[in-house]
């Protein structure tokens, strides 16, 4: 194993971080003796064995607003570059004889990512020159093709290019002709391009130009116009696994003739239809796909007539024996009648149901051979509640993992039945019904689960009644708005049941006074982000949060306390900071206290807080100078000062020697 860098590749670098002139995205480059081997960079990858640089990870770390023309030599020194991502840096061009020809010269370039710059038509005779491209990301510029040469064709130089993303460019129709000679693709991006293929506006030379590409595996044309009379011609990609269509125009009618010739795709695995205006009777065809695994039809307009005449259209898909992914979200002229026709896809593991105008009552007899499921969508619906019969008492659901009911009407009866899933990881049931008591040893099965979702509902009590309950591997929990405004209880809150808890949601709750039970160094020693916004809290709660070792970030948005804690944005509080609050929370990233009566002079034991990376002190009363102490902070990278009463010479002093912050508000 190499025991570092090349000196030449690392004084390369350096050079690469003056022109991106970017002080938080390559901040450790070059920092200190300790930090001398570049293989160790952020957004640096070497080759173990030679230690030379092999992938650059740098996009997105130009100041947005930023436009720079860039020196592709810069790259040169990099013999075994392999990879380089150079995405979303507002890059409109090359340096005059400086373009990316000159990386012809590394033999083993393969991937190249210059998405969402400002590149136009003029860059691609240079990017022909990379033969040993398999992969080059050109969405989100602003290329565009004409009726006169525009370099596209120049692209077929390219023998090598197994994956091309175009996306979100001004093209056309046209750029099928120009891209047929690169016969060795097999991933094509064309997303919002301006394809339109209507009769009136579309060759068949063009279409049949997309035919050619013969080892073509993926292919996405989301967000073009009126592509139905491209299906004829997609049947003939024999190689084709992964086909998106998502809002393309579509229509039912216009489009039955080309589904009709899908059967032709043996290979296909992955079809996306969402976003079209789809009869249902397209099913018939995308029945004859033998090797489809997954398919959505989002928001396709799907409808079962009241008569259930077209039902039989759903019970031909059960003909998929290798589906497991099926979508059919926000087809909102669905009901519970679905389910029936559902039943016999065995293979499922995937079952979204998401806004299909399901309600009332549902059995659980239509899914009991779904004993594959492992994820179940049927939120956004009207469901008042889950039935069992004495059919499907043994349902059991043993592989669900993911269910998700938020949105619906279920009572807190739905808490037993859920209780069944033994091996569920994530639950959702926010946003129903759920009213008064929760007592969390109904879920004592769930000894899987990880996160749970219960906002929005109206209880007053949060709490396990058997001491043995214990959620261990629960990280996640949402209680946002469970405790309401208008309830004359007060609040019960025990989390005793959750000692793994790394996430807590409490946002908008109500009376949580001296009864909230929290222990908050024994049962929340493991927590690292809290969120507490809008909830009234006591003095005496707010006090323990310095007790919190593992703390990584706290929320306090408008919680009116009148106190001595810092906390977040737009709250009430006054006086003085204390350092007992953050004795303990040394880990702490972001400590935001903006928009609040503090005064004083600035807090000394700032430098405590050794991995704070984002402190706001602005809009407050603060007084005096900045403290040498802020200098000690090394990893800080944004400090806001500003509408304070500071004086002195603060503005360039003390941090000086702070290479990150020379550009951030006082």
């Amino acid at each position: 194993m190499c025991q570092g860098c090349l000196e030449q590749e690392r004084i390369a670098l350096l050079q690469l971080k003056q022109f991106f002139n970017d002080p938080w995205g390559l901040r450790n480059w070059g920092r200190g003796k300790e930090n001398s081997d570049c293989c160790q960079w952020e957004m640096v990858r070497c080759n173990p064995f030679s230690g030379r640089v092999i992938e650059l990870h740098l996009d997105h770390i130009t100041r947005s607003g930023a436009y720079n023309y860039l020196n592709a030599s810069l790259f040169l020194p990099f013999e075994e570059l392999k990879n380089l991502y150079l995405g979303g840096n507002g890059i409109v061009g090359c340096i005059e004889n400086e373009d990316f020809h000159r990386l012809s010269k590394l033999s083993n370039f393969e991937f190249l990512d210059l998405s969402w710059n400002d590149f136009n038509s003029n860059m691609l005779l240079s990017l022909s020159e990379l033969s040993s491209l398999k992969s080059l990301n050109l969405a989100g510029n602003y290329l565009q093709v004409s009726n006169h040469t525009n370099g596209f064709e120049r692209l077929s130089k390219l023998r090598s290019l197994e994956i091309l993303d175009l996306s979100y460019n001004y093209l056309n129709n046209s750029i099928l002709k120009s891209l047929n000679d690169l016969l060795s693709l097999k991933s094509l991006y064309l997303v919002n391009c301006n394809l339109i293929m209507a009769s009136n506006h579309t060759k068949a030379a063009d279409l049949e130009n997309l035919s050619r590409l013969n080892h073509l595996e993926f292919l996405d044309l989301s967000s073009n116009m009126d592509l139905n009379n491209i299906l004829s011609y997609l049947s003939s990609l024999s190689s084709l696994k992964t086909l998106i269509l998502w809002n393309c125009g579509l229509k039912g009618t216009l489009s039955a003739k080309g589904f009709m010739r899908f059967s032709n795709l043996r290979n296909l695995k992955i079809l996306d239809l969402s976003g079209n205006d789809l009869n249902i009777n397209i099913l018939t065809s995308l029945s004859e796909l033998p090797s489809l695994k997954s398919l959505r039809l989002a928001y396709c307009n799907l409808l079962i007539a009241s008569n259930h005449r077209n039902g039989a259209d759903f019970e031909k898909l059960s003909r998929l024996h290798h589906l497991e992914f099926l979508d059919l979200s926000d087809n909102t002229d669905l009901n519970n009648n679905i389910l029936s026709y559902l039943s016999s896809f065995s293979s499922l593991k995937t079952l979204i149901l998401s806004n299909c105008r399901l309600n009332g009552t549902l059995s659980t007899k239509e899914l009991g051979n779904l004993r594959n499921l492992k994820v179940l969508d049927i939120s956004f619906n009207n469901i008042e509640s889950l039935k069992s019969s004495q059919d499907d008492q043994n349902l059991r659901f043993v592989h669900l993992e993911v269910l998700d009911m938020s949105n619906n009407f279920f009572n807190n009866n739905v808490l037993s039945f859920v209780s069944e899933f033994s091996n569920i990881k994530s639950l959702n049931i926010e946003e129903n019904n759920l009213k008064g008591l929760v007592d969390v040893t109904k879920f004592d099965a769930l000894r899987s689960l990880e996160k749970l979702f219960m906002s929005y509902n109206k209880l007053d009590q949060f709490v396990s009644t058997n001491a043995n309950t214990s959620f261990s591997k629960l990280k996640t929990l949402y209680l946002n708005k469970i405790f309401p405004e208008e309830s004359s209880v007060p609040a019960q809150l025990s989390l005793k049941a959750f000692p793994s808890l790394k996430k807590l949601y409490l946002k908008e709750n109500y009376h949580l006074n001296q009864t909230l039970v929290i222990q908050t160094s024994q049962v929340l020693s493991n927590l690292e982000e809290l969120f507490l916004d809008q909830s009234p809290l006591s003095i005496n709660f707010l006090q323990n949060i310095g007790a919190l070792a593992s703390l990584r970030s706290i929320s306090l948005k408008n919680c009116g306390v009148i106190g001595t804690l810092p906390t977040q944005d737009r709250n009430n509080f006054e006086g003085e900071i204390l350092n007992v609050y953050f004795s303990r929370s040394s880990y702490l990233n972001i400590l935001d206290i903006s928009n609040n009566n503090l005064s004083g002079e600035l807090p000394r034991w700032i430098k405590n807080l050794t991995y704070l990376q984002e402190l706001d002190l602005s809009s407050n009363h603060f007084e005096g100078s900045i403290p040498e102490e802020f200098c000690y902070n090394a990893e800080l990278e944004l400090l806001d000062l500003s509408h304070n009463n500071l004086s002195g010479s603060w503005r360039k002093q003390p941090f000086w020697k702070h290479s990150t912050m020379d550009q951030l508000p006082f």
